[in-house]
C-alpha cells in the first residue's frame, strides 16, 4: 500500500548527492546575475555539518587542500570546491566534468582556491537532510549574491520532468564504453515511455548492447 519509489530523488549531476544543493544555488546565481568566472572574487558555501565534513574537509587544512585539488575522479565527485567551481565555469555538470582531463584543467584548479566551505547547523532539518545549502558569491565589482535551498533538483519537492530524464538518459548513453547507435538509444527511450506495454524487458538489453570498438 506504500510505494516508496515515489519518494526517491533523481541525480542530475554525476557526483555525490550532497553536492547538489550547492551546485543548484551556484548555477542559479550565475544565470540570474550573469556572473562571469572573471567576476568572481570569492565564494562561500554553507553545508550541513555532515556535508562540511564529507565534502568540505571538515576544517582540516590538509584535507581542505586535497578537496580543492582532487587527484582522482572519485575525489572530485566528493569535493564541494570542485563541483561549485565547475558550475561557475561551465554552467552545467556532466560526466565530462569528472574525468582525468577535467582534473588537469588549470582554470578549475584556480577557481577552487576562491571557494570556502563552512558548516551551518540550521541547514540540517532532519536525518535525511543531505542537500540543504547556502551559497554566497562575491564579485570583484563589490556585489554579493546569495542563494539558499532546502531540496536539491530531482527531489520529489523539485522533481525531474520527463524531458529532464530523457536528456540525462541520452547524455549517459553517449558515454557508453561500447558506443550505442543513436537510433537504438531513441528506440529504448520510446519504449521506456510506455514501459507498462512492453511484453519483454529483454528488448532493452538488445537495444543498449554497444558495438565493440576496433
Amino acid at each position: 500500500k506504500a510505494f516508496e519509489g515515489v519518494n526517491l530523488s533523481f541525480k542530475p549531476y554525476p557526483c555525490c548527492r550532497v553536492n547538489h544543493g550547492a551546485v543548484d544555488c551556484t548555477r542559479a546565481l550565475v544565470e540570474r546575475h550573469h556572473i562571469q568566472p572573471s567576476d568572481v572574487e570569492a565564494v562561500r558555501v554553507w553545508l550541513t555539518p555532515r556535508g562540511y565534513a564529507q565534502l568540505g574537509g571538515g576544517g582540516d587544512p590538509d584535507r581542505v587542500q586535497q578537496k580543492r585539488h582532487p587527484v582522482g575522479v572519485i575525489d572530485s565527485q566528493f569535493s564541494i570546491y570542485w563541483t561549485v567551481s565547475t558550475a561557475i565555469l561551465k554552467g552545467k555538470m556532466t560526466v565530462d566534468s569528472f574525468t582525468d582531463a577535467a582534473l588537469a584543467d588549470p582554470e578549475t584548479n584556480r577557481m577552487t582556491e576562491r571557494v570556502t566551505c563552512l558548516p551551518r547547523e540550521m541547514l540540517a532539518t532532519g536525518a535525511r537532510a543531505i542537500t540543504p545549502a547556502r551559497v554566497e558569491v562575491h564579485t570583484r565589482q563589490g556585489q554579493a549574491y546569495t542563494q539558499e535551498t532546502e531540496f536539491a533538483w530531482g527531489h520529489p519537492a523539485r522533481p525531474f520532468t520527463l524531458e529532464d530524464n530523457d536528456r540525462k538518459f541520452r547524455e549517459n548513453a553517449a558515454h557508453a564504453t561500447r558506443p550505442i547507435p543513436q537510433r537504438r538509444v531513441e528506440a529504448a527511450l520510446g519504449l521506456l515511455h510506455t514501459l507498462e506495454e512492453v511484453p519483454d524487458v529483454a528488448v532493452f538489453a538488445r537495444l543498449l548492447k554497444g558495438r565493440p570498438q576496433a
